[in-house]
């Protein structure tokens, strides 16, 4: 139950008289949180959508460090795999920029199949959300371009780690590798 009072001055002074008139009407009836308009309209309507955006902020902060890990363990755990191969191919005369290439390839490969998988996924969702929740609009394209880019630029720092790695491998370390 909430009630809603008035005033011409500080909306504090008159509490100790709308308690005496609760009481009086009911003495069982608690009165909690007396507090004014604004602090109230500020609690509702700015500082929990705000909790709740930092929130989503932060989600997605870890989300795309867990991106990047798992992206630089996937790569780093191809590069080792293929240590013997790389190994062949720099004993055969591969360059350092063609090993560097091929692992980075790689994980370029990894970060568009995705990017296309995300970018569907992210319209089909923001579609179902804006016929769930209230038609806001339709597609923000002005995250997709910041986003997409982005991703693709920590990809490939992510993947770059293990390529330069790949490239430093001695040809005889690699060929005794097991």
């Amino acid at each position: 139950m909430t009630l809603l009072v008035r005033s011409s001055g500080d909306p504090l002074d008159l509490v100790p008289a709308v308690r005496d008139v609760v009481r009086r009407l009911d003495p069982n009836l608690p009165m909690m949180q007396t507090r004014a308009y604004e602090d109230l309209y500020l609690n509702q309507a700015v500082y929990g959508p705000r909790i709740a955006i930092d929130l989503v902020g932060m989600m997605g902060i870890v989300g795309l460090v867990l991106a990047v890990a798992g992206l630089y363990g996937l790569v780093a755990y191809n590069v080792s795999r293929r240590t013997r191969e790389i190994g062949v191919r720099m004993a055969l005369g591969a360059r350092r920029s063609d090993v560097l290439r091929l692992v980075m390839g790689k994980g370029m490969l990894l970060v568009a199949i995705g990017t296309v998988i995300g970018i569907a996924m992210g319209f089909a969702v923001e579609r179902l959300m804006n016929a769930m929740l209230f038609d806001a609009g339709g597609v923000d394209v002005l995250v997709y371009l910041i986003v997409v880019p982005l991703m693709v630029v920590v990809t490939m720092v992510a993947a770059y780690v293990p390529a330069r790695r790949a490239a430093r491998i001695a040809p005889t370390l690699a060929l005794r590798y097991e």
